[in-house]
């Protein structure tokens, strides 16, 4: 009976162990693409023994191979253990295949088929930097009115944000999920501004039956553009078609 309890102890204390080493996850790495040159992966320390990290850029794992960065670190530095690579150069779009080993209590765990790709920079305090390094600050809550735009509509983006791989003129970089443009057409067409109208012959498959004016052509009202095909002889003339046209100085 005492050797029955004692191999039932024993099996029930095996289960239980089994169920810890089932139940522990691996924390998700963060991945910091630093400006201009850098990589830092990390994860919170949680009284590991190692960190081991490999991974290749823009080419995927193949299984667990060794990877074109291959690190073990043996101790944390201010709560989190790091692995850093201060040579590589990462350009926006760029992807990290990887995977993690830790040892806890004895134990190993991974984290598999990791895959990370930069959408932003930071610089090296962990501060989000533009594409050339300049600070990003939030934007003032609220704004003067003022002629559409291609930022003028803030889509309740927190700062600091994911950087999209999309490029607008001002103020140089959107944030992931971000309206790029809107216009209500509330508004004249004034060139410079949002649009600029422009006056061409136009290439292939339309020409030679077709150009584009300005003019009377393009108008804005209630919200609404309507660009109008129209003959050239409607405006110009019976048989103009036929005479030289320059529109050099329109």
């Amino acid at each position: 009976m005492i050797l029955r309890m004692m191999s039932f102890c024993v099996f029930l204390f095996f289960l239980f162990s089994f169920n810890q080493v089932l139940c522990y996850e691996v924390p998700k790495a963060k991945l910091e693409a630093i400006y201009p040159k850098g990589l830092r992966v990390s994860i919170p320390d949680d009284h590991y023994s190692i960190f081991a990290f490999h991974g290749k850029l823009n080419e995927e794992m193949n299984g667990l191979e060794a990877g074109q960065w291959s690190r073990d670190i043996t101790k944390p530095k201010n709560g989190r253990w790091t692995f850093r690579d201060r040579n590589v150069k990462l350009h926006l779009g760029d992807t990290v295949y990887y995977w993690t080993f830790i040892i806890k209590d004895g134990l190993g765990y991974r984290e598999d088929n990791g895959q990370w790709t930069v959408t932003r920079y930071v610089d090296e305090a962990g501060n989000p930097v533009g594409p050339n390094g300049e600070p990003i600050t939030p934007r003032p809550e609220s704004l003067p009115p003022a002629a559409a735009s291609p930022m003028d509509i803030e889509d309740n983006v927190q700062y600091p944000c994911e950087l999209s791989v999309s490029k607008v003129n001002v103020p140089g970089f959107v944030c992931q999920g971000q309206l790029l443009f809107e216009d209500h057409f509330n508004a004249s067409i004034a060139k410079g501004k949002v649009w600029t109208p422009e006056n061409k012959f136009v290439g292939e498959p339309d020409f030679p039956f077709n150009m584009y004016l300005q003019d009377t052509s393009v108008t804005v009202e209630d919200g609404k553009l309507s660009i109008k095909p129209v003959t050239l002889e409607s405006i110009y003339g019976e048989n103009f078609a036929r005479q030289t046209l320059d529109i050099n100085a329109r």
